[in-house]
């Protein structure tokens, strides 16, 4: 037990974790300390944060120039160029507001096509598209005609004037649609600032399709002075406020150029500042790397030798050998500057040692569990010992486990072997299962012992009264089924037991059953014949002096009363009842006999007076 209490803490400073000073690396860990490992010995640092919609960076401005970006998130250093671009074009397009106001921009152009009306609704009056439909000639001329004042003008000017009504209206249409655009590029500008090229290009065609309509000849008067429709007052003051708002931004956008080619430069010199370090790393991770090699094996050792003082373990010994050579084949290639190989095989130590100590762990833990079965099981076993007082069944089996025991305990002794552990569990998990049924069988047999003797003390009560009332009943078979019933328990055959206790039982009850019935008849026959006894010896006084009862019959019928008592009491108490009825008898005789008897001493008597008178006469006269 030792031992294994040894090989257990062991196991557990093998779990321990190792703490060990961490080299350097490029991605996670406090982001003041990562961008520093980066930096060459003299370098100076200054750092500067960006927040974008992309999240917060961190710009590392080295020795006065923008070199290395990292994300604040999770520290890392970005290498990608196209981020490095989004990042500083956003701080750019920031510094120079470029994020202008869309709903500005929104509302000069609402204000523009405000100002197209309210002339040019009148002419939808006049011309009839304001309820009709004109998107070609038939339709032009359709709604025209539905208007008396377009009527009089196209029957006068012929089909131009139609064509004129048609082009007016497709170029609205198209400013409608350039307007909508407009709008829309003007609301995603704030998010893609590229977008004011094009709202600066819907801007040009807005203008140019107003000023197209403005030379329509609907809204141009004759020499007259007479217009058709009123000219529309296009609001080019607000387009040129809109083009002047883009053009500042197209300004600041003609810089992107340089700016993405700045992130490219800035990606370089990270992808060569984080090539520099991982060179450095490199050994700093083969250190670390080594050291905990070192220290694992150390562990692993002491865990893996306590246990095999306890399991002999081939898998576990080839194992440490390998874990062994591993170490050395490290030490080599890092002495030879191979600091990638050695970190690698470094890794495959690991590896294997992760192996080994589980291949270790289920190894003591199947010890353990074997051990403690061995231990419970021989607890038991002592414990147990009682059992074999019950019977030789029980000696045979004990004394067989305890052999199967002794043989079980043998392999299990130290250092067993490891392909044993599970058969000798499966063993003792056997014997363990043997030893409950033993227990089992011997409570079962002692509870049929415990009947058996409540079966004896009965059969000793009903023998005895059986004796004292002299009855003639064979209780051998009672006697005989209660030894079979102690002789089958004892030899756990519980089912033949059962069935001699019960035919006990059922023959003991069937007795006391008899006996009870007949013992009150038995006790009223000896009752009535004692008194019959008692009444005869008193009538035998009851005489004269020479004459008696003649006592025969009434004794000898009080005889046979006495004789049947215990074998036919109904009988002894007839019979005592003839014995009283023949004393009873006797004594009616005796009465006539005794008032004869008194009748003749009377008389003799008096023949005596007179024999006597006469002597004395005689007397008297001699």
């Amino acid at each position: 037990m030792k031992r294994l209490a040894l090989a257990l803490v062991l196991i557990s400073l093998v779990f321990a974790s190792y703490s060990f000073a961490q080299c350097e690396t490029s991605s996670g860990g406090n982001l003041g300390d990562q961008i520093k490992s980066y930096l060459n010995a003299g370098d100076k640092l200054e750092t500067r944060v960006i927040d974008t919609e992309y999240g917060a960076y961190t710009l590392a401005i080295i020795n006065g120039a923008d070199a290395m970006l990292f994300s604040n998130a999770d520290s890392r250093a970005v290498t990608d160029p196209v981020l490095v671009y989004a990042v500083l074009k956003s701080e750019y397009l920031a510094e120079n507001k470029v994020a202008v106001d869309s709903q500005t921009l929104i509302g000069d152009m609402d204000a523009f096509n405000a100002s197209r009306n309210p002339q040019q609704a009148t002419c939808e009056q006049y011309t009839g598209t304001g309820t009709h439909e004109c998107t070609d000639f038939a339709s032009c001329r359709y709604a025209c005609l539905s208007v008396p004042l377009c009527r009089g003008s196209f029957e006068g000017q012929g089909d131009n004037f139609i064509y004129a009504i048609n082009s007016w209206r497709t170029k609205n249409s198209e400013i409608d649609k350039a307007i909508s655009a407009f709008k829309d590029a003007a609301a995603g500008i704030a998010q893609n600032p590229e977008q004011a090229n094009s709202a600066n290009s819907y801007l040009t065609a807005i203008e140019e399709k107003a000023t197209e309509i403005q030379g329509n000849k609907l809204f141009t008067c004759d020499s007259g002075g007479y217009c058709f429709c009123y000219q529309i007052n296009f609001s080019f003051t607000k387009l040129n406020e809109e083009k002047d708002a883009l053009a500042q931004i197209k300004t600041v956008l003609a810089k992107l150029p340089d700016i993405e080619k700045k992130g490219n430069i800035i990606a370089a010199i990270t992808e060569q500042r984080i090539s520099a370090k991982k060179a450095s790393d490199v050994v700093c991770q083969y250190q670390e790397k080594l050291a905990k090699v070192r220290a694992n094996l150390t562990g692993t050792k002491a865990q893996v030798n306590a246990l095999l003082t306890l399991v002999t373990s081939p898998t576990l010994s080839e194992k440490m050998a390998l874990l062994q050579n591993l170490t050395d084949e490290m030490v080599l290639l890092g002495d030879s500057k191979n600091y990638s190989g050695a970190v690698s095989l470094g890794d495959s130590y690991l590896s294997i040692a992760k192996e080994t100590t589980v291949h270790a762990t289920r190894l003591i833990q199947n010890y353990t569990r074997m051990n403690d079965s061995l231990n419970s099981v021989k607890a038991r076993l002592e414990n147990d010992i009682n059992l074999t007082g019950v019977g030789d069944y029980f000696v045979k089996e004990y004394t067989d486990i305890r052999v199967e025991l002794e043989s079980v305990s043998a392999l299990a002794n130290p250092p067993a072997q490891e392909s044993s552990l599970l058969v000798i569990e499966r063993n003792l998990t056997a014997l363990n299962s043997r030893l409950a049924t033993l227990e089992a069988s011997g409570k079962r047999a002692l509870e049929l012992l415990e009947k058996a003797e409540i079966a004896r003390t009965n059969f000793t009560r009903l023998s005895k009264s059986v004796e004292d009332y002299k009855q003639n009943y064979d209780l051998s078979e009672v006697n005989e089924s209660i030894e079979s019933a102690i002789s089958n328990a004892k030899l756990a055959r519980f089912s033949q037991a059962d069935e001699s206790l019960k035919t006990a039982y059922e023959k003991t009850t069937a007795y006391e059953a008899s006996l009870a019935e007949i013992i009150p008849i038995i006790e009223t026959a000896k009752e009535e014949y004692g008194r019959a006894s008692v009444y005869l010896d008193e009538r035998k006084g009851a005489s004269f002096i020479f004459l008696g009862i003649n006592a025969k019959r009434a004794g000898d019928i009080c005889k046979s009363a006495s004789d049947s008592i215990y074998t036919s009491p109904r009988d002894s108490v007839q019979f005592s009842q003839e014995c009283k009825n023949a004393v009873d008898s006797e004594l009616q005789g005796l009465e006539y006999k005794k008032y004869g008897l008194i009748v003749v001493a009377i008389i003799v008597l008096y023949l005596l007076y007179r024999w006597a008178r006469k002597r004395e006469w005689a007397f008297v006269v001699g």
